[in-house]
């Protein structure tokens, strides 16, 4: 079985390319995924997406967007052109992504002209009983 999960925070905003019949896009950006136990530190993964995960990748994530990916580990190689050097490569071909940490604000232009910033309103005190969650 084949199958990858994956959390960390995008180093910067994805990449987008159509196919040279325009027909599919492709959106590939890297994963910045911090190591656990012993051998701490951070490893920087290539990941790439296809059809909705594809429009997903575009319109949602940015640089610094902590998100939880699913996918599958592809290997590949390719010749260098210059060199004709056989180059090995290890990407993650993600199908679903799932967002960890909280929405980012939104800013809107108030009717000043100001820059303002939009936030979601708490749960006042009191109705903790009517709503389903705390």
């Amino acid at each position: 079985m084949n199958r990858v999960f994956l959390m960390g925070r995008l180093v910067k905003d994805p990449q987008v390319y159509e196919t040279k019949d325009s027909k599919q896009k492709i959106v590939k950006y890297t994963l910045a995924v911090d190591r656990r136990g012993d051998t701490k530190g951070t490893d920087f993964i290539s990941c790439i997406c296809f059809g909705n995960a594809a429009d997903f990748a575009e319109r949602y994530l940015t640089k610094g967007r902590k998100i939880l990916v699913e996918g599958k580990w592809e290997t590949g190689s390719y010749n260098e052109k210059n060199t004709g050097k056989k180059i090995f490569t290890n990407t993650a071909n993600i199908y679903s992504h799932y967002f960890v940490d909280p929405k980012p604000k939104a800013t809107m232009e108030g009717p000043d002209g100001e820059q303002q910033v939009a936030e979601f309103m708490d749960i006042p005190d009191g109705f903790s009983e009517e709503v389903p969650f705390t």
